[in-house]
């Protein structure tokens, strides 16, 4: 089937042109409509002047047969499709989104709880094309992207520990210049080109490419100003020396080290610490007598970040490491393609002339400055803004609702399972008006899913169980 149709401007068959649908403006219509009730214009005259087909004027003036747009009907209402795009948002809002399988098991649910059998639909079951074409019609609503996954640790961050570190550090951050606002945080670059689509003959069972991957990583840390400045490198191998051909090709500037496990120690830290700093987060291994009285004398302050917090609240995590990682496997790959083809891994020889490359990547056209800017101003480090990290907080650590992975209660909202996994469980909401039914919000391809959303009255015998039952 055509999955993108394109409107042409004209339709020729039988050695005519016919005008396609739709192919005039509502206000013509309107006009046209104005004219014939008047007794202005006849059909065919007003067909004529304002371009318009005379059967849609002939019908929008007698009030028959008026669809809002041409073609069969669709499966389901323009009430229950919004219905369906409200229930989307909210479990994406509760961190639990669907994909487009769940969204077809979502309403094949639907139709079967209404005792519906649609005969436009196999068992009831949408297929993927239903799906897409849903997502197309409400595009300015909902989309399908790639979605991150963050622990429920960082899940449960609540805004008032947000507003407390900016109660906290106010002062300091209002205190410095933008360009001595440095946010340091550690990565680390893999010997694996990663993932991507390639055309394949339809039907492969395994489609695979022959390229070398390891699981070899070497630690990194980048350190960036508010204002956009990128400070050098710091490299940390993994090895017992640091031998010179791992040092040789690198960017202008770069530091390099080693430790036995290949990530930051103290040690390292402190090697690295004497020449910048820094906004970071709170890893032990950062911190030594040395680094705290060289602070100390040199007026340096450390801002650590609330404990869970880096993915709303590190310039660097917002920001900057996506785009460098996703230039990095792209360097690899190349790499991996020429002169790396017949290496089975990664050689730190190598590496050094990769991270140059990588260097120079970041910088053209300002892309690694921007994106630092970019960072400071999304975490609310500056300019100061409490409110910018808590926009990207799950819904329910932004209001008084409880989420959790397998159990959740919401005011208001009755959860059904399905029908193979039956139960009978009641929980009172916060607010003590209303009773809601529970269940497990399991999107194991929808052995049990939402299907709708109601209010439910309390009765005075209603109490809260304890505890759920596993049986």
């Amino acid at each position: 089937m055509v999955r993108t149709y394109k409107k042409t401007l004209s339709h020729f068959r039988n050695g005519k042109n016919y005008v396609p649908y739709r192919h005039y403006s509502e206000k013509a219509l309107a006009r046209a409509i104005e004219e014939v009730k008047k007794g202005r214009l006849t059909l065919a005259k007003a067909s004529e002047h304002f371009k318009v087909p005379i059967a849609t004027i002939s019908r929008r003036a007698r009030g028959s047969n008026i669809f809002e747009k041409p073609g069969r009907p669709s499966i389901f209402s323009k009430e229950e499709e919004e219905q369906f795009v409200k229930y989307l948002n909210i479990v994406a809002a509760w961190g639990f989104p669907f994909d487009i399988l769940d969204l077809r098991l979502f309403v094949k649910n639907y139709l079967d709880k209404k005792g519906v059998q649609e005969v436009r639909l196999k068992d009831n079951f949408p297929g993927r094309d239903w799906a897409l074409a849903f997502l197309k019609r409400h595009e300015k609503l909902i989309s399908n992207r790639l979605s991150s996954n963050i622990s429920t640790k960082r899940a449960s961050l609540s805004p008032e520990a947000i507003d407390n570190f900016f109660d906290n550090a106010r002062d300091n951050l209002l205190a410095v210049n933008p360009s001595l606002m440095i946010n340091y945080d550690e990565t680390n670059l893999t010997d694996n080109p990663g993932t991507k689509k390639y055309i394949y003959k339809r039907g492969s069972r395994y489609p695979e490419r022959v390229i070398n991957s390891t699981k070899t990583a070497i630690s990194l840390m980048y350190a960036g100003t508010a204002d956009g400045q990128i400070l050098p490198v710091y490299v940390v191998y993994k090895g017992e020396h640091l031998w010179d051909s791992w040092t040789e090709g690198g960017p202008k500037g770069a530091r390099y080290n080693r430790s036995k496990s290949g990530w930051f120690d103290s040690a390292c830290f402190r090697n690295w610490f004497f020449t910048v700093a820094l906004i970071g987060d709170n890893l032990s291994s950062h911190f030594s007598e040395d680094v705290l009285k060289t602070c100390e004398k040199m007026d340096i302050a450390f801002i650590c970040l609330p404990s869970n917090a880096t993915h709303v609240m590190q310039p660097l995590d917002v920001a900057f490491y996506s785009p460098l990682k996703k230039y990095w496997r792209e360097i690899l790959t190349t790499w991996k393609k020429g002169q790396g083809r017949k290496m089975t891994t990664l050689s730190k020889d190598v590496f050094p002339r990769l991270r140059a490359q990588l260097h120079n990547k970041i910088k053209e056209n300002g892309k690694g400055r921007q994106n630092l800017i970019s960072g400071f101003a999304k975490t609310g480090l500056h300019p100061l803004n409490p409110a910018q990290p808590k926009e990207r907080l799950p819904a329910s650590s932004t209001t008084e609702r409880f989420v959790s992975i397998t159990h959740f209660h919401i005011p208001y909202i009755g959860i059904f399972d399905h029908p193979s996994t039956p139960t009978d469980n009641t929980i009172a909401s916060e607010e003590g008006n209303r009773l809601t039914s529970a269940g497990d919000l399991l999107l194991a391809r929808g052995y049990r899913l939402i299907t709708q959303l109601h209010e439910v009255p309390r009765k005075p015998n209603d109490t809260v169980p304890t505890k759920r039952s596993t049986e």
